[in-house]
């Protein structure tokens, strides 16, 4: 994974009222296929089991962790030299969510599917980091040929109005301390828009991200990261 684009949109749209970071990625692979294996080989990675002392619950974890895998195995692996809109929105939300931790020193989280939350029908955030003791809310998108960013503000903005964060707080709770927790059980968490892109020019890409509704009405509330990974055929 590269980094094409690394900007702060504040420094130059003085009327935004929260933080506002955009990072561009490209995968630096020629063959699709070689990302999937990245990306999958990135699930794979339990490590963070290792952080519980307490036997049972690193059991369970471990449990809901390879049902998962094995799920996804079949998944990402069925058309591996392509990408789909299974494969496509975990490229995006691995790619997206390792971005935040590499570039901004967040605190990585495992994916919630890993922790033992349903992996079909969008339940809730793709991916959460941490931020200063402020959860990131992430939400990742996939559209083949075009741009997904309105896909993902419109998820973020339905899952906030849902309170889809407070839904997910016994999953987060061992991965946090009380601060954490407490801030985000008070509404006080920041969000990461994580989405898939054509070949657009990054200027153009940011101009029209701008003038989105959702985003400037999320704008107005929250700290926003939006992470645009190309994908697509070259």
């Amino acid at each position: 994974m590269k980094v094409v684009d690394n900007l702060v949109l504040n420094d130059k749209f003085v009327d935004l009222k929260h933080r506002v970071f955009f990072l561009r990625l490209e995968t630096n692979d020629e063959d699709i296929s070689n990302t999937i294996y990245t990306v999958f080989n990135k699930l794979l990675d339990l490590s963070w089991l290792d952080k519980f002392t307490n036997e049972s619950i690193r059991k369970g974890f471990e449990k809901s962790a390879n049902d998962t895998i094995n799920y996804l195995r079949g998944k990402l692996f069925r058309d591996n030299d392509k990408v789909t809109s299974d494969t496509g929105e975990y490229i995006v939300s691995v790619l997206s969510k390792d971005a935040l931790v590499n570039n901004y020193g967040h605190e990585s989280i495992p994916l919630a599917e890993l922790l033992g939350r349903k992996v079909s029908n969008n339940p809730s955030y793709d991916f959460y980091t941490i931020d200063n003791n402020i959860f990131v809310l992430g939400e990742a998108k996939y559209k083949s040929g075009s741009n997904a960013y309105g896909s993902s503000l419109n998820q973020i903005s339905e899952f906030i109005c849902k309170e889809k964060h407070i839904s997910d707080i016994p999953l987060l709770f061992h991965f946090s301390n009380e601060e954490t927790l407490n801030n985000l059980s008070n509404h006080i968490f920041h969000i990461c828009a994580a989405f898939s892109t054509t070949d657009i020019k990054t200027e153009v890409l940011i101009n029209n991200i701008l003038t989105n509704k959702r985003f400037l009405e999320l704008s107005q509330e929250k700290d926003v990261f939006l992470v645009a990974v190309n994908l697509y055929e070259k």
